[in-house]
């Protein structure tokens, strides 16, 4: 009836469009927009509820950026549709595609701070580290209360080692927004880096008293004291943070902290009280789980981890340490687990890892060996995957290959803390 009256009238047809998708109508979805645009070519956000069903729909990022640009085509200046369409390219992995919309983008509008954030973050995607930080000032310019802009420059500093620019861009991401919790979060870590805690617990107390019903100031005091050993006062804001709103985080670390001050009775006793009065608590199990791994108990982690996958069976975590604990005991079981995690959550290295650990304990080699190729591609700096793949290219009788993966592991010297593994494994590449 509000279509008969104004056939532009878009949000009347977006209700029937979101009916018709409810309804497996993705074409019938369609038709509503395109009529729309019979009666208003120029509206942008029927062009942009197209482009959104067209993704739905599985359309190729080519089709669903050529109806972004139609967006574009009908408001050259509208920072929406051309925010959209960097977003897309980037999601696609296509930085090349996503830095030339991005300074088109710009180019076209060029003081909204939104799409200078994304020119910013596909400059530093692309590597182009010197052109990102002039993109990031000229954002800081447009917004001079907002500690984003900062905090990018902080994180570009930081993957440049340049330690001293990343400390100056925090202070300044705190001194421009004194109540960002991102800032003051990240003022946290910087105080800690440089052996600042009494610094750090200060901005601690400066987020319990803006926030004062909120948990997160004191689970942070509580991180703090904890990291520097000093339990006793981090049990005491840790207790203070589970009286507040949104404390379950805190949860874990309270039974650490007991556990630290070799309070064990007492962290039994709180494990025992928060599991009864929370028992949809997964990241409690979790905790638990990964503790009795860590303490040499493998029979009752097993059985934590199998009660957590009782109430979440996709838990993408509970899947991999399961299968990554019955690889450590040799037990079967570990491929499926594995496999159904990676299923859920693709291209992560740690869960590749853990699945072709499992392939390699059930003897299937060349998978354990090609995935493994995958993982070190994917994360090489982190060492202990190459190390990984040697052992599967031996178990396989490669040993040429594994010797490659073990000298350069061998030329980390200092730098890979695994070395006397490494010499281990080269020794009894003699026998």
């Amino acid at each position: 009836a509000a279509l008969a009256k104004d056939p532009a009238y878009v949000q009347a047809a977006a209700n029937l469009a979101a009916l018709d998708l409810g309804d497996g109508k993705p074409d019938a979805a369609r038709a509503r927009f395109e009529a729309v645009l019979k009666h208003d070519p120029a509206n942008v956000n029927a062009h942009m509820a197209l482009a959104q069903i067209a993704v739905r729909s599985g359309a190729s990022k080519e089709n669903v950026a050529k109806l972004i640009e139609a967006a574009i085509k009908a408001n050259p200046v509208a920072p929406g549709p051309r925010a959209a369409l960097i977003d897309l390219y980037m999601t696609a992995g296509d930085t090349a595609l996503a830095l030339s919309a991005a300074q088109t983008a710009v180019a076209a509008v060029p003081d909204d701070p939104d799409l200078l954030d994304r020119l910013g973050r596909v400059q530093q995607a692309s590597g182009d580290v010197n052109q990102a930080i002039p993109t990031f000032t000229t954002m800081a310019g447009l917004q001079p209360t907002s500690a984003l802009p900062h905090l990018r420059l902080a994180d570009l500093h930081m993957a440049s080692k340049n330690a001293d620019a990343a400390a100056a861009s925090i202070r300044r991401a705190m001194q421009a927004d004194p109540r960002s919790l991102q800032a003051q979060q990240a003022g946290i870590t910087l105080a800690l880096r440089e052996k600042q805690p009494a610094q750090a617990l200060a901005i601690a107390r400066t987020i319990q008293t803006q926030r004062p019903d909120d948990a997160i100031g004191f689970m942070v005091e509580g991180e703090i004291e904890l990291a520097q050993k000093n339990h006793e006062p981090a049990i005491a804001a840790l207790r203070k943070a589970l009286t507040k709103p949104n404390s379950a985080m805190a949860a874990p670390q309270l039974h650490l902290a007991l556990l630290g001050a070799k309070q064990n009775a007492e962290a039994d006793r709180m494990a025992a009280s928060w599991t009864k009065t929370h028992p949809d608590d997964t990241t409690f199990a979790l905790h638990l789980s990964a503790l009795a791994a860590n303490q040499g108990n493998p029979v009752l982690a097993e059985s934590r981890y199998r009660e957590v996958l009782k109430r979440q069976p996709d838990n993408v975590l509970a899947l991999n340490n399961l299968a990554f604990l019955l690889v450590k005991q040799k037990k079967p079981g570990a491929v499926a687990l594995a496999e159904r995690a990676v299923k859920l959550a693709p291209d992560q290295p740690l869960l590749m890892d853990t699945l072709a650990l499992s392939y390699a304990q059930e003897n299937q080699l060349a998978k354990a060996v090609a995935l493994q190729a995958r993982v070190v591609a994917l994360a090489p700096d982190t060492h202990d995957y190459r190390l990984n793949l040697a052992k599967m290219q031996l178990q396989a009788g490669d040993t040429a290959a594994a010797r490659v993966e073990l000298s350069r592991l061998v030329a980390l010297g200092k730098a890979y803390a695994g070395q006397e593994e490494v010499a281990r494994v080269l020794k009894s590449l003699e026998n």
